[in-house]
């Protein structure tokens, strides 16, 4: 078998069908197919790499950006926002109040050192405070996801109901439709879009403006956003309960 390849080029082996030789014994049964997998994943990686620089292009003809630490920021409404995807939806974004991000952390700090140093680590054995800490870290995990993740913006570029402007008479005489004179997006009402005047951007099913999480509490952050609340609410219940706990040992 001559194994005189092009060390350059990725092969791969596929299976061949033998039912039909089963009583050959030669060696024409062991085929080997070989395809250049190598020039298929260039052209992907080339796809990709344009993909993404035709939607940054675009970004830059309609928002202001900046470039920090190889990262290209784009600064729509009053977020800040990067890394987005084939549609114009970013990934990461952060609001308006990110400052609170900084107070939150304090707090939280602060309330983990006094609980730890003076009740737990002085009442209470290990399981105790394993309890405690993974509340804090989950807690933590959550509050990060809504402080970071793209609660569900919508505007000129991501927007997929824009209409032409020769139909603009139409979808305003059509009461199902709804336009954000500020974004300059066409939508249906039915999504609940609502334009937050906070972070200047239009929010799909915007529940309300969260100050704690910097942003508004949207469609594609509130399964994360409930989940921060179910377990402060744990933490304090498990805190009152340790204050409890410590109130009857005592008497």
């Amino acid at each position: 078998m001559s194994k005189n390849i092009n060390k350059n080029i990725k092969y791969e082996i596929l299976p061949v069908n033998n039912e039909s030789n089963t009583n050959n014994n030669n060696n024409e049964n062991n085929i080997i197919n070989i395809t250049d997998i190598s020039n298929n994943n260039n052209i992907n990686n080339n796809n990709i790499n344009n993909n993404i620089n035709e939607i940054e292009n675009d970004l830059k003809n309609y928002y202001k950006y900046f470039i920090k630490f190889g990262i290209t920021f784009f600064k729509i409404g009053n977020n800040i926002c990067w890394k987005f995807d084939d549609n114009y939806n970013p990934k990461y974004v952060i609001g308006p109040h990110w400052y609170t991000f900084i107070l939150l952390n304090i707090i939280i700090s602060f309330f983990v050192i006094i609980m730890y140093k003076l009740i737990l680590k002085s009442y209470f054995n290990f399981s105790f405070q394993i309890i405690f800490f993974l509340l804090v870290i989950l807690i933590y995990y959550f509050y990060l996801q809504n402080f970071l993740l793209n609660p569900g913006i919508l505007f000129k570029l991501n927007n997929n109901e824009i209409e032409n402007d020769n139909n603009n008479n139409n979808n305003n005489n059509n009461n199902s439709s709804g336009y954000c004179s500020i974004c300059k997006i066409f939508y249906n009402k039915d999504r609940k879009i609502y334009h937050c005047k906070y972070c200047n951007v239009c929010i799909e099913k915007c529940d309300h403006h969260c100050i704690w999480i910097g942003k508004c509490v949207g469609k594609k952050n509130m399964f994360y956003f409930n989940l921060f609340i179910t377990f402060v609410i744990l933490i304090y219940v498990y805190f009152i309960f340790i204050v409890f706990y410590l109130f009857i040992n005592e008497k």
